[in-house]
């Protein structure tokens, strides 16, 4: 797959509920966004998204902020392996 070039990992908890922020650069066709979507494993529910031009990257990639908020049994690591088992890198 490789459409996730970069992901960031922030942690965070919100009315008890376990927060993973990600960003994600990806291509702006949204066939691209997606198959990103989905690589989102279910337990997790997107909670915010948000979308920029890429400062650093090709004219034609956007990045992706998501807010993803987990079900208690959901751990942070868990959505992380679950998305490297789609074919992106995690970082």
């Amino acid at each position: 797959m490789g459409n996730l070039e970069q992901l960031t990992i922030e942690e965070d908890e919100e009315e008890g509920q376990p927060i993973v922020t990600v960003i994600v650069k990806t291509s702006r066709s949204s066939d691209n966004l997606t198959k990103m979507l989905s690589s989102i494993p279910s337990g997790t529910r997107v909670k915010h998204m948000e979308s920029r031009d890429s400062q650093y990257g090709k004219t034609n990639q956007i990045e992706v902020l998501m807010e993803l908020e987990l079900e208690g049994w959901m751990k942070p690591s868990t959505v992380i392996e679950e998305i490297k088992k789609k074919g992106y890198d995690v970082s």
